[in-house]
């Protein structure tokens, strides 16, 4: 999907990004905004993706719906502190790639369980340690969260792991929000969600070039990435090594 990166308040609150996270987002000015709605930027994609099935009923053969977005996120990051506030770990605006999908109760167990394969699929592939956390219910950061995984990758800077990424099991918290609902035969349920963190490309980018900087500060490409990249390393400014297929 190509969401809009403007949504209105019932897509944050439907989604559980309010009234917890209201600080983290910013609010665009409505005095010329037609019929005067509040409109806010997304910090992710997932709300703009869960409000396309918004108040719908859907049947139960469309179900699960695999929903992939990718858009610019923005976040006032308000409260954080330190070195971590400056620089491609924490921005005010950043890439992402999201990974939604809207399910029947007997589905969404799987659906996360695929989610997660997948994030383990790509950080394995770029080579990257990484562990997978089992957050507990008060660290889950929202109320939509039934129970939580984190991606954590791995930064030899820092001497410890990163969040990268976040895996989240809704049941139908969402759903009863922003009255998502599927038709099985007589009856009429409510959906639910599950939502994932496919890709902060600005974390992805940051360990790829930690965990794969040598001792002459070159950076070695994933072998996954060379046939697309078209060179298998990174050379420091002014290097006096000798080329081999590499870029300056």
């Amino acid at each position: 999907m190509i969401p809009p990166l403007l949504v209105r308040e019932r897509s944050l609150f439907g989604t559980s990004h309010f009234p917890e996270g209201r600080e983290q987002v910013y609010k665009i000015e409505n005095y010329n905004i037609e019929e005067g709605n509040e409109l806010y930027l997304i910090g992710s994609s997932e709300p703009s993706n869960f409000s396309y099935f918004m108040d719908k009923i859907l049947d139960v053969s469309e179900l699960p719906v695999k929903i992939y977005a990718q858009t610019s996120c923005f976040r006032s990051e308000v409260g954080s502190w330190g070195k971590d506030v400056r620089g491609i770990k924490r921005v005010h605006q950043f890439d992402k790639l999201e990974i939604n999908a809207v399910t029947t109760e007997d589905q969404d167990e799987d659906i996360f369980k695929e989610f997660l394969d997948i994030n383990e699929w790509l950080y394995q592939q770029l080579e990257i340690p990484y562990r997978i956390v089992n957050k507990c219910s008060g660290d889950c950061g929202y109320n939509a969260s039934y129970y939580q995984h984190d991606v954590e990758i791995w930064r030899p800077a820092e001497r410890g792991f990163m969040e990268a990424g976040t895996d989240t099991m809704t049941t139908n918290y969402q759903a009863r929000r922003l009255n998502i609902r599927y038709r099985d035969g007589s009856k009429i349920k409510y959906a639910h969600t599950v939502n994932d963190t496919g890709v902060a490309f600005g974390r992805t980018l940051l360990a790829i070039l930690e965990n794969h900087q040598n001792i002459d500060g070159s950076v070695s490409i994933p072998k996954s990435l060379v046939a697309l990249m078209g060179f298998d390393r990174i050379l420091p400014k002014n290097n006096k090594l000798q080329p081999h297929n590499e870029h300056f």
